[in-house]
């Protein structure tokens, strides 16, 4: 294939393809998993990601704006170290390329080199014989060949092969790689991708596959417990009762949403009727009284996870309220949360009795207020056989994106306090309601107008360096109107183009919209 320019809808079939050959190579990639630690789970953290950022995406001839959607989608799903550092790299080429509806060869070197850069500055302690060392030489070590003659697809045949070069001198940087006599599983993952990609380009389209299917990872047979800091395992098979509820998908929604409030659901799918549930919980009543709302069970089994039991190095907890939130933060792997109400406080008490709880070595703590905060210092003196970590977070959305530096296969306590830290010092939160005008809150301050648009010009102006920032989440209220958070997001991309913009359906009481800017 002679590509001499690439457009948004060609990179998204290459896509497509480099996601279809990670998919048959998750078992390999994980089997390399030895550094930082040996957990096996690159290979599904790498699909995880670039699939979330596949299927968020938005179809678009323009390049830059579908490199956008994924970049988007591969920030909100980023699962794992592997996955996070993937994310970035792709948020690299998004940024690069970000203003370009079709790119020739020279813009993807650019665009390359701003994708290493972008995910060597998002690791507090970037290591060399890693996905990033591969990355940065790929197109460094190539871009001096690149002239006028060069088409896109010649470039990225190039960029696979030195991959693949940099990728078998991996272990010359690593003892641990040396000692296991294999190359890095990131760095071979992002190979993989690019293996892909090229199969495409040069006229091979892989087999496809149903997008989103867990079932691998999921299996009912092959789930372990061994982890969990829960007290019960429940399992069952569902089958719906059409008579009680009509079954739109936005009820399986719901029935999935209120089991991930009470418990770890490594399991949730659904086969026509039959809905089949793994969960870990405290709450096994509540399971059994919801579920049977939606239909009745065909094979139920409760039993006790305290034997199984082990303590983690590190557990998350959170205050936080709305139940959208909950569930993200559950997603990003902080899986204690207590739910503030809009009116409501918690006490002291009760937080010495959820870090009793906690079968962790290391408890790093999330408060979403300055007052939670220091309650939770405060009981944190009563513990003494644990270590309790406090984060910085101030307010909900920090709170979030604190959550989501956090390197899912590091034990080191320390280690990700400081990421978590780094990755919030300067966030601005925005606080909105639209009661009688459009008034937002900023450090304190009020600012108004009768429309958002003039509301969001004054906080933004109020911002230090506010075109330069790249990350902006919404957390959406359970009291916005959905076109207006519509109209809000569209307006801030179009006038404020360097935002990468996520939306969580936060479902929050006290305030219709929280922004966080980062």
């Amino acid at each position: 294939m002679d590509v001499k320019l690439l457009d948004g809808l060609l990179f998204e079939k290459m896509l497509y393809n480099g996601l279809k050959n990670l998919k048959q190579n998750i078992d390999l990639i994980n089997s390399l998993n030895v550094f930082p630690v040996p957990d096996g789970d690159t290979g599904i953290n790498m699909f995880l990601t670039l699939e979330s950022g596949y299927l968020k995406s938005n179809r678009d001839r323009n390049l830059g704006l579908y490199l956008k959607s994924v970049s988007k989608g591969m920030l909100l799903g980023a699962r794992g170290n592997s996955g996070v550092i993937l994310s970035q790299l792709f948020r690299g080429l998004s940024k690069s390329l970000l203003n370009k509806s079709e790119a020739n060869a020279f813009d993807l070197v650019d665009a390359f080199i701003e994708s290493y850069r972008t995910a060597y500055s998002a690791v507090v302690n970037p290591q060399e014989g890693t996905i990033l060392t591969t990355s940065r030489e790929a197109i460094e070590l190539i871009k001096s060949r690149i002239n006028e003659n060069t088409t896109v697809d010649k470039l990225i045949m190039m960029y696979h092969d030195q991959l693949r070069i940099s990728l078998a001198e991996t272990p010359k940087h690593l003892i641990t790689l040396r000692e296991a006599g294999v190359v890095d599983s990131g760095a071979y993952g992002l190979m993989i991708i690019y293996e892909g990609i090229v199969k495409y380009l040069e006229g091979i389209i892989l087999d496809d596959f149903d997008l989103d299917d867990k079932s691998k990872q999921n299996n009912i047979e092959n789930i372990e417990f061994d982890n969990s800091t829960y007290k019960y395992s429940v399992s069952y098979k569902l089958q719906l009762d059409y008579l009680k509820i009509d079954f739109i998908e936005d009820n399986i929604n719901e029935l999935k949403n209120e089991l991930l409030v009470l418990g770890d659901l490594i399991t949730f799918s659904r086969a026509d009727n039959i809905i089949e549930v793994v969960i870990a919980t405290d709450k096994p009543g509540y399971i059994v009284n919801i579920s049977q709302k939606y239909g009745e069970f065909i094979d139920i089994n409760i039993g006790t996870l305290e034997n199984k039991k082990k303590s983690e190095e590190i557990a998350f907890f959170a205050i936080t309220q709305g139940e959208g939130l909950i569930n993200t933060l559950k997603e990003l792997g902080c899986k204690h949360v207590l739910e503030r109400g809009s009116n409501t406080t918690i006490s002291t008490d009760e937080i010495i009795d959820v870090f009793k709880d906690i079968n962790a070595k290391n408890i790093i703590c999330l408060p979403n207020n300055v007052s939670s905060g220091i309650i939770i210092k405060c009981a944190s003196e009563k513990i003494k056989d644990k270590n309790v970590f406090v984060i910085d977070s101030k307010t909900p959305v920090e709170a979030y994106l604190a959550m989501s530096m956090v390197v899912g296969d590091n034990d080191d306590p320390l280690f990700q306090v400081k990421q978590m830290n780094n990755g919030i010092k300067d966030v601005k939160t925005i606080f909105m309601n639209t009661d009688n005008d459009y008034s937002c809150l900023l450090d304190g301050k009020k600012y108004s107008s009768d429309n958002f648009k003039d509301t969001i010009n004054q906080v933004f102006n109020k911002i230090n360096q506010i075109k330069k920032r790249e990350i902006l989440i919404l957390l959406k209220g359970i009291n916005l109107d959905d076109d207006l958070i519509d109209d809000i997001t569209s307006y801030i991309e179009d006038e404020y183009p360097n935002f990468e913009i996520g939306v969580i359906e936060a479902n929050q009481d006290d305030f219709e919209l929280i922004i966080g800017v980062n």
